[in-house]
């Protein structure tokens, strides 16, 4: 494979997702980000879903958060049962998951302080989640 160009993103985030002409980046808290989803392109930077700075900060997803359906592009947070839509200019919720019993609720994620917490709570296979 020949290198062909490299280029500066205008955002740094752990996955960039092309849309047209702009860009959907997904900061995951990197570097104290105050902004989970940023949008950028030719008319500017956006910012979408403030980080919750009470919310377990170790957790780092391997893989991509977007997905493209139809027009759309879909996006989930890693233990929220909502699957929010983007079109071009906002993200809005487009339906949200009933785990019923199995739900993690806030009070039991936000406890989790420590990586091998986190590791035992996914082990647990007691909870459903995105």
């Amino acid at each position: 494979m020949k290198e062909i160009g490299s280029e500066e993103l205008s955002v740094e985030a752990k996955f960039h997702f092309q849309v047209g002409r702009d860009s959907i980046a997904h900061t995951n808290g990197g570097r104290d980000a105050d902004w989970d989803i940023i949008t950028y392109g030719p008319n500017g930077i956006n910012y979408y879903m403030p980080i919750d700075k009470n919310r377990y900060g170790f957790y780092n997803q391997t893989f991509s958060p977007f997905a493209k359906w139809g027009e759309k592009v879909l996006f989930s947070r890693a233990f929220n049962d909502t699957v929010y839509s983007y079109e071009i200019g906002s993200f809005n919720p487009l339906f949200h998951v009933d785990f019923g019993a199995n739900a993690v609720s806030n009070e039991c994620y936000l406890q989790i302080q420590h990586p091998l917490e986190m590791l035992d709570f996914i082990n647990e296979r007691n909870y459903n989640y995105l």
